[in-house]
């Protein structure tokens, strides 16, 4: 009898020490860990723009920026890694790559990080495939404008979707009217 009590008290400190453990493990947030954002600080490299695009490599060949159609205070960019047959600020022209990375940014020279807070996202875009969408989305990393001229932008991209769609390096635009 007196080990069978002692055998329920046992199980019961240990049945308290476990939960014991178990809140202490799962405790509140000590300000130690780092937030997604703080991970995310672009990091550009100086030469011209390369990566992966899906699980492809991927350089910058050319490209497009004009004033985006959602927000007048913004680029649309296109940045391709093939040359446009024709031309590429020609919005009928059906001949541009299928590939693109599609990204909008305010019209100033500037730092944009990217993420959902700050409201900025890197689209790696296959539309070889019809009537799905197919495109990664980099929410990690940002955008640098260097120079506008009346022809041109130059800027800086560090974008990170997943671990086959990546981007870091320059780019030079055609800026369309």
């Amino acid at each position: 009898m007196f080990k069978l009590k002692q055998l329920k008290w046992s199980l019961l400190l240990c049945a308290a020490l476990f939960s014991t453990l178990s809140f202490t493990a799962c405790g509140g947030d000590d300000g130690d860990d780092p937030e997604p954002e703080d991970t995310c600080v672009p990091e550009f490299a100086s030469a011209v723009a390369t990566g992966s695009f899906m699980g492809t490599a991927y350089t910058i060949v050319e490209g497009t920026a004009e004033e985006d159609f959602a927000d007048a205070n913004n680029y649309r960019f296109n940045l391709y890694g093939e040359a446009v047959m024709g031309d590429p600020c020609d919005g009928f022209n059906f001949d541009k790559p299928k590939l693109s990375i599609i990204f909008s940014i305010p019209k100033e020279v500037g730092v944009y990080n990217l993420g959902v807070a700050a409201g900025n996202t890197v689209t790696f875009n296959d539309a070889t495939v019809v009537n799905e969408v197919n495109a990664d989305i980099a929410t990690c990393g940002g955008v640098e404008i260097l120079s506008v001229t009346a022809t041109e932008i130059t800027g800086r991209i560090d974008a990170f979707a997943n671990s086959t769609s990546d981007l870091n390096g320059t780019f030079t635009v055609a800026l369309c009217p």
